[in-house]
């Protein structure tokens, strides 16, 4: 099992330039850049008049349901800083790098994972109950020949009507010919 304390290994970004609308490969699963749009609700970053926060809006196609991803790009002070985001179930990890507005390119760069689980497919045998059942009958069979091997010892032991043990009579095969 993986240790939640332990930072996870993240692999080397891998960049992609996309419009909106575009569609990129992540590990196993594809994502669809819909939108970018103003954050207004950034956790950390205490957005002050003359900042500029935007977020992109991707959905990531998982195996079983769609997952809403948005890496934030701000401009404070004219400096430039990235929030990624991450999908702890896929092993993803979005940041929105570079914005072209000229051209109305968004640069991405994707890192990937180890996944935080281990997935075990259980497989159903047809024939399991039937090995079971001849297991079961294999056994029964095995205690009805103790219990009756167990019968013959003692009938042939048992004393007679005088109070007499009765000595057991040896049978021995008889040549043929």
């Amino acid at each position: 099992m993986l240790d939640p304390r332990k930072e996870k290994q993240w692999s080397e970004a891998k960049e992609h330039v996309l419009a909106v609308g575009d569609t990129i490969f992540l590990n196993d699963y594809f994502a669809v850049f819909r939108a970018i749009e103003p954050a207004h609700e950034t956790a950390g970053l205490n957005l002050k008049k003359g900042d500029l926060a935007l977020q992109a809006d991707m959905i990531v196609h998982g195996e079983k349901r769609k997952y809403h991803v948005h890496p934030v790009f701000v401009v404070r002070n004219r400096l430039v800083g990235r929030v990624p985001d991450e999908v702890d179930d896929l092993g993803v990890r979005l940041t929105l790098d570079n914005i072209d507005p000229v051209a109305g390119k968004f640069t991405f760069s994707a890192s990937t994972t180890q996944k935080d689980y281990v997935i075990l497919k259980a497989m159903e045998k047809p024939f399991i109950n039937l090995l079971w059942s001849g297991t079961l009958l294999m056994a029964l069979g095995f205690g009805l020949s103790v219990r009756q091997r167990g019968r013959k010892g003692a009938v042939a032991e048992a004393p007679d009507a005088a109070g007499t043990p009765e000595p057991a009579r040896t049978v021995r095969p008889q040549p043929v010919g």
